[in-house]
């Protein structure tokens, strides 16, 4: 639903310790997203409206390159959802946030890792951020590959890391020296 002042949405009516999101977009400000249970008695929600901080930068790959392809999610400090940001072709984004404290998980690809994921800590956000770098720690993993006469050999590299908040994919092919990138791992 749209409108001014008083707007009416209709929910079903949860049970109890369950909620719904209600997510506003309003024509100035940041979006807002509450969850709130709907009994069946009177349910009213007042929403006020406050100026947001403008927050922009670029997701790069520790490496040199800047994304071409992926998305960012954003997240309060209480994990709640906030907003999706889809990347431009250079790796661009841009939102209006509540001012708050949010974490930011990323999804993308680079001309030098195929796909990688990360989290970033929660930090605060109290006034415009024109040049917020996201990027992970990465690193490279050089192999020789070499046949049984110590000759140069050739063939496909795949490299994949796993963490807990972290992930990342890339795959290279050549002849002797061949490098591949990866996000640094913890011990164990």
């Amino acid at each position: 639903a749209a409108g001014t002042g008083r707007v009416t949405v209709y929910g079903q009516i949860t049970e109890p310790g369950q909620t719904c999101q209600l997510r506003i977009d309003p024509d100035d400000g940041p979006n807002l997203t509450r969850n709130i249970e709907i009994t069946d008695n009177a349910n009213e929600l007042i929403v006020t409206i406050q100026p947001g901080v403008s927050v922009s930068g670029m997701v790069s790959d520790g490496v040199g390159g800047s994304a071409t392809w992926g998305w960012v999610d954003v997240y309060d400090e209480t994990g709640a959802y906030v907003a999706y940001l889809a990347l431009s072709a250079d790796g661009r984004f841009g939102t209006e946030l509540v001012p708050g404290r949010y974490r930011f998980n990323v999804l993308a690809g680079t001309a030098n890792i195929n796909q990688i994921q990360f989290t970033t800590g929660v930090r605060d956000f109290t006034s415009d951020v024109t040049d917020l770098d996201l990027e992970p720690r990465v690193a490279p993993v050089d192999v020789t590959l070499l046949n049984a006469d110590a000759s140069p050999a050739s063939g496909q590299l795949n490299l994949n890391c796993r963490g807990v908040d972290r992930r990342s994919d890339d795959a290279a092919a050549g002849t002797g020296r061949v490098t591949v990138y990866g996000q640094i791992t913890e011990p164990g």
